[in-house]
């Protein structure tokens, strides 16, 4: 009864829409955290790779082997489409534990494939031209947005939704601290 109720409240087609858009903006399938209404399509459908398929999205089969030759390319092709060197552990490169395991580690990888390591704490862009959002700004800024607005954000329409997933893992924890700062500074209305 009460998985009903919540298909009649946010009906399938929703989620897979959702799912289908989330999926051409990344330009590949999402992973179950990128998305945000996750847990109730692994609810109604069972298992992530079954909601993605029911959506018509080919899943990420990130435990298949990949030779590597294989892995350097896709370093190389994907280092170019960046403009910079992705780092490991990132989103931005899908393969990185396969590479460390193969390579012996994220360096060894990245010299393999005749490239430039990074040096610890090295940033990709001109740190004076990117804006440095802490945990206090990301909070105000949505805060500010559901004062304008009269409803809190959406992930889509949050400017700086990748700042928000590197620091809170989810948007539902993001919420969850907003909703906790706007108690404590007295903002309910």
């Amino acid at each position: 009864m009460k998985i009903q109720n919540q298909k009649n409240r946010y009906p399938d087609e929703n989620i897979m829409n959702e799912m289908k858009t989330l999926a051409e903006e990344l330009g590949r399938a999402p992973k179950r955290r990128e998305y945000i209404r996750s847990g109730m399509a692994i609810k109604r459908y069972g298992t992530w790779t079954e909601a993605l398929l029911r959506a018509g999205i080919e899943p990420l089969d990130i435990r298949k082997s990949i030779p590597k030759d294989a892995l350097i390319d896709m370093l190389v092709k994907k280092t170019e489409e960046l403009g910079y060197l992705p780092k490991a552990s990132s989103d931005e490169f899908l393969y990185d534990r396969q590479a460390i395991k193969k390579f012996g580690s994220w360096n060894n990888f990245v010299k393999a494939a005749k490239l430039t390591p990074r040096d610890p704490g090295e940033s990709v862009t001109n740190s004076k031209k990117r804006k440095r959002h802490t945990l206090e700004s990301l909070m105000e800024l949505a805060l500010q947005m559901e004062k304008e607005n009269g409803r809190f954000p959406s992930y889509r329409e949050y400017p700086y939704f990748e700042s928000v997933m590197q620091r809170f893992q989810t948007w539902n924890k993001f919420v969850a601290a907003c909703e906790k700062r706007k108690y404590k500074k007295g903002m309910n209305s």
